[in-house]
């Protein structure tokens, strides 16, 4: 863990530090102290130690955000952290006879050469102490930096993937278009020739006439469109299929919610209800298809429900892999996408969140 490496260091760092300063008094200066162990090394070097961050941690805090105010602050912490650290240090002198008070006779004295010395060694704790802080407060600004820069690459990236996906996408839709004159020249010619012999199948070619001009009408600003006009698609194609089979399937379609307010990009669902009619078995009435499409206040639901026709083709997933792409586009973290094959059946469920 992290803390437990920190925590590893600064030992490590305190037990080197100490090991100098005992080593460069007691051999190189020869200097000896009358003290106990306890005394005159562990509680004294506990209270430079806990100096060392009280004043990192608490007396420089105000000065994360440098205001006049907060200065005389910081100033007003580290006078009181030296007088607490000074009386600190001359109780625990006085319990080894070496402090800088004391009481003789009833009459205080107070030895202004060990004063002194003791004040110089609070302040040379604050010394290390402040440079500790700024090179932790260095080091905490590099590492925001860099997590911006990384965090700026990232979304440059992103970025750049969704205007690749935009551009591809746009080539797609330039690809599957054919001339729309020729094409509903073609389909009213066939409307008009069939309308008296056979009113059913003019009427599928009126239908279908619709469904190609919704698939190739221009795009809004926006990139969306009325939510109704899409179901009203998903019910032309149900039409046109029951016309392809004589009325034999069984398949429901539900809307639930208002959804006259709401905006999709267009052909997103469509091709979940094709894929119905590729591979269901919609002509077991116990087990009919059933498609839904529900608006609540913050989200959208759309779902399939089908039997599995044994002896359907096998899919490639282009049709599903192009829909994936286009939500990744356009609503990327706001919706869920399962698809589901279990036993005999499958199941398709879709949520999109609103902003």
């Amino acid at each position: 863990m992290l803390w437990l490496r920190t925590l590893s260091y600064h030992i490590l760092g305190w037990m080197a530090f100490i090991l100098y300063e005992v080593t460069f008094v007691t051999v190189i200066l020869g200097s000896k102290s009358d003290s106990s162990i306890l005394l005159g090394y562990i509680l004294p070097y506990l209270i430079n130690i806990g100096l060392f961050y009280c004043h990192a941690d608490i007396s420089l805090k105000p000065l994360s955000n440098i205001t006049v105010k907060r200065l005389a602050l910081a100033s007003i912490l580290i006078v009181l952290e030296l007088m607490v650290y000074c009386l600190i240090m001359s109780l625990i002198g006085s319990l080894a006879d070496t402090g800088f008070i004391r009481i003789a006779n009833g009459t205080l004295d107070v030895d202004r050469m060990k004063f002194f010395k003791q004040l110089w060694r609070g302040i040379y704790f604050i010394s290390f102490s402040t440079a500790f802080w700024f090179a932790r407060k260095a080091y905490i600004t590099e590492k925001k930096i860099l997590q911006l820069e990384n965090l700026t690459l990232a979304n440059e990236a992103e970025k750049t993937k969704l205007e690749r996906n935009m551009a591809e996408l746009e080539n797609a839709y330039l690809q599957t278009q054919i001339n729309p004159h020729l094409l509903f020249n073609t389909l009213n010619f066939l409307y008009s020739t069939m309308r008296s012999k056979s009113p059913d199948n003019s009427d599928a070619v009126l239908v279908l006439s619709d469904i190609m001009r919704f698939s190739l009408r221009k795009q809004e600003q926006d990139k969306k469109i009325p939510l109704q006009e899409e179901v009203d698609q998903i019910r032309n194609i149900v039409k046109l299929n029951q016309y392809r089979f004589n009325h034999k399937l069984h398949v429901t379609v539900e809307v639930a919610g208002d959804h006259q307010q709401v905006r999709i990009i267009p052909l997103l669902l469509l091709p979940f209800v094709e894929n119905i009619f590729k591979y269901g078995d919609l002509l077991d009435l116990e087990c009919p298809a059933r498609i839904t499409v529900s608006v609540t206040a913050n989200q959208l639901l759309f779902e399939t429900f089908n039997k599995v026709r044994k002896s359907s083709f096998p899919s490639h997933g282009i049709g599903l892999a192009n829909v994936r792409k286009r939500l990744e586009t356009y609503y990327v973290g706001r919706f869920q996408l399962d698809l589901k094959e279990t036993g005999d059946n499958y199941l398709v469920t879709l949520m999109i969140k609103f902003r």
